[in-house]
């Protein structure tokens, strides 16, 4: 069992690391948020880093106090016992340990014959289905258009930003959402949206962009067989450009589909 110093110390320093870690993580948030493109984003996500700041600082200052003043306060709270001492027991005497007078050593070192040597990641490139298509536009994309990083959730707020993003998701699943901040785009130039799993096409969406200049964005996929376990990607074209993509994996087994059945009128002769 801790003694009353020992959990006094080990409370104490707890809690000055935690909120080390809090202050950490909160000067990334506001340097993040100096990075996003909108005011709103950019407040919101300030705002955050700051609160976990002032969190962390508060936290280490109780947790040095609790290191200066915690020992006295807790013997007054608790009164120490002592504690009983040790029972000598009966030491067991070493015995003989036999060591070898012959150390064999290899003779032949295998070496590798073959050295893997890292393969290149090919550059995403759009599907063909959608390649032929843009052969026909007539708007060109603007070349300042930006896409944010993607936040895969299983569910969206009102202002269409991620709920509790992740990059490991488990079934069962029904729906996953691929959210993201635009900017700088323009409406008629057609934007593609390809989920793939394991280089296979789960989820295809394609049209002209119709959504304005700037804001949030979303993509959605449900597939046809369920969320297959494994690796999945999506990723973002604006016209025939690659603009962003993110990888994200599915654990455990999808539910099985039961078919429907449908009632049918048949007429009585």
């Amino acid at each position: 069992m801790l003694s009353i110093d020992d959990t006094v110390r080990l409370v104490a320093v707890g809690a000055v690391l935690a909120g080390l870690l809090t202050i950490w993580l909160g000067w990334r948030e506001v340097l993040a948020a100096g990075k996003l493109p909108f005011f709103l984003l950019r407040r919101e996500r300030a705002v955050r880093g700051w609160r976990l700041v002032l969190g962390g600082i508060g936290a280490a200052a109780l947790g040095a106090a609790g290191g200066l003043y915690g020992r006295p306060i807790a013997y007054v709270i608790f009164q120490a016992t002592p504690s009983p001492s040790p029972t000598p027991t009966v030491t067991a005497r070493p015995t003989t340990t036999l060591t070898p007078t012959i150390t064999l050593t290899p003779t032949i070192s295998a070496t590798p014959t073959i050295t893997p040597t890292p393969t290149v990641t090919p550059t995403p490139m759009l599907p063909d289905a959608v390649a032929v298509l843009l052969i026909h536009e007539t708007v060109t994309p603007n070349s300042d258009a930006a896409f944010s990083p993607l936040q895969i959730a299983q569910r969206l707020d009102r202002s269409l930003l991620p709920i509790d993003p992740a990059l490991e998701f488990e079934n069962p699943i029904e729906i996953l959402y691929a959210a993201f901040t635009y900017n700088r785009l323009q409406d008629g130039v057609r934007w593609t949206a390809v989920w793939y799993r394991r280089g296979e096409v789960v989820c295809l969406e394609t049209s002209a962009w119709q959504s304005g200049t700037g804001g949030y964005g979303y993509t959605e996929c449900a597939p046809a067989q369920g969320w297959l376990a494994g690796e999945y990607e999506v990723q973002i074209f604006y016209g025939e450009r690659w603009m962003v993509s993110e990888r994200f994996f599915v654990t455990g087994i999808p539910p099985t589909r039961t078919p429907t059945a449908r009632a049918t009128a048949t007429r009585s002769p």
